[in-house]
């Protein structure tokens, strides 16, 4: 995944929901396998003006703030929550399980 694209999930700054988040951090370990770090844009933005922002961020925020591929992930991300909706409450045409 483009890590300035879009990229819908949780912010790990905020831990909100958001439909474009940006990489702010790659996450290394002694062992095993390491990580990465996604935030929604507004803590990406904030994140970026810390010293403890890596040099590449700003490039990172350039390309996720023009939006990139933004409407085919955007629809994806909004099928996801529909999806996560109808999990929860039921299919939309009656908001119950269908069956009898």
């Amino acid at each position: 995944m483009d890590p300035g694209g879009p990229n819908p999930g949780t912010c790990c700054r905020c831990v909100q929901r958001a439909a474009h988040r940006a990489l702010i951090a790659i996450i290394e370990t002694g062992s095993g396998p390491g990580g990465s770090a996604y935030a929604c844009l507004p803590c990406a933005r904030e994140y970026a003006a810390t010293s403890l922002a890596p040099g590449w961020l700003d490039e990172v925020l350039r390309r996720a703030e023009a939006g990139a591929e933004v409407p085919r992930e955007l629809a994806r991300a909004e099928e996801l929550e529909r999806a996560e909706a109808e999990a929860v409450s039921g299919p939309e045409s009656g908001g119950s399980p269908a069956g009898g």
